[in-house]
């Protein structure tokens, strides 16, 4: 195919002309215009990735309990952890593509995380109002900005108590996007300290060294839980 052909039918595509009747018009089969088309698709994403340019937001939400806490700065409350959940989705090609996250903003930094997921509508409903079941379905729409600070921020705050983020960690926050320069301050801890609260697949021991490593004993606070009866069940340190 020659670099003419391929120009014409980047021309007629962004003039919504289907496959087919490029194909007609340029003496092509239908199969070799639709592979054109998925490569010419595939290279103005890679292009865009690469200067850093990513799909339009679909919706960026957080839990209203986190929001609380961290945007608006007001006190916790009776809440029982530090964990919030956040969402982007972008808009892909007709489907949304979702990236979440489980962030302990406590303690641990960014405690799961998956994506990008390309879902249609109706599974991206379903995941959302799943998600956010554990706060009653209480979530608010914030800014990318706002998610990046809450995100980033807490992954920021756990590198200084020497804690890694999830595994999945990465991908996802491609999806999210770079990191500013600058991020929107928030306080991270509980009243500035940090808390460690123990999930049913934290490695207590390991973690729980390296916040002595990093801080000293002492000068963390933390509660164990355990899904068994536990002598140790919610030792304060």
């Amino acid at each position: 195919m020659t670099e003419n052909q391929l120009q014409e039918i980047q021309r007629l595509r962004r003039l919504e002309v289907s496959p087919k009747m490029i194909a007609r018009q340029l003496g092509l089969r239908p199969a070799e215009v639709s592979e054109a088309i998925r490569k010419q698709a595939i290279q103005v994403v890679e292009e865009r990735r690469e200067r850093g340019e990513l799909d339009p937001v679909h919706e960026c939400l957080v839990d209203e309990m986190t929001a609380r806490y961290l945007l608006d700065g007001k006190p916790m409350g009776d809440s029982r952890d530090g964990l919030g959940s956040v969402i982007i989705s972008r808009v892909e090609r007709g489907k949304l593509s979702l990236c979440t996250f489980l962030v302990d903003y406590w303690c641990l930094g960014i405690k799961d995380a998956d994506g990008p997921r390309r879902v249609d509508m109706p599974e991206y409903e379903f995941r959302r109002d799943a998600m956010y079941s554990r706060y009653e379905g209480r979530y608010r729409h914030i800014t990318v900005e706002q998610a990046q600070a809450i995100v980033y921020g807490a992954k920021e705050y756990a590198a200084t108590l020497g804690l890694e983020p999830h595994a999945d960690a990465a991908r996802a926050l491609e999806g999210l996007g770079r990191r500013p320069e600058a991020l929107f301050s928030l306080e991270f801890g509980r009243a500035g300290k940090p808390m460690f609260i123990n999930g049913p697949h934290d490695n207590v021991r390991a973690i729980r060294a390296k916040l002595d490593k990093n801080l000293g004993a002492g000068n963390y606070e933390s509660i164990l839980i355990s899904d068994t009866f536990d002598p140790t069940m919610f030792l304060e340190n």
